[in-house]
């Protein structure tokens, strides 16, 4: 018997890309990475889910707040990003519009960056 398996690492059909608390406050708390990697690497996801088409939805936690504002090179890449706000929760999966952002794409293939 031979098992066949899905070669493809992710697949676009059933995919959904989550960018959870991409911050500009936030992104000064990092001490693994400097900011400008960081930024990069947040940027470089933006562009990835653009030209695969992953549907991709964005969060954050009281941005008027010392965390700041989504980086704005997200939106501008992602114009139709989906984009739920959140009032103070810490955990995004505890705001109900959040989750229902989720279920709404379909897919299951979910790709959390944070």
């Amino acid at each position: 018997m031979t098992i066949q398996r899905n070669k493809i690492f992710i697949d676009p059909n059933d995919a959904a890309l989550l960018l959870i608390d991409h911050q500009s406050g936030l992104f000064q708390t990092v001490k693994d990475l400097d900011v400008p990697t960081l930024r990069r690497n947040a940027i470089a996801l933006a562009k990835l889910a653009k030209i695969t088409r992953i549907p991709t939805i964005t969060t954050d936690s009281v941005p008027s707040g010392p965390n700041g504002p989504l980086i704005p090179e997200i939106k501008e890449i992602l114009r139709d990003i989906v984009y739920v706000p959140r009032n103070g929760e810490i955990n995004a999966w505890d705001n109900p519009n959040f989750v229902k952002a989720v279920e709404a794409t379909g897919n299951y293939g979910l790709h959390i960056e944070s």
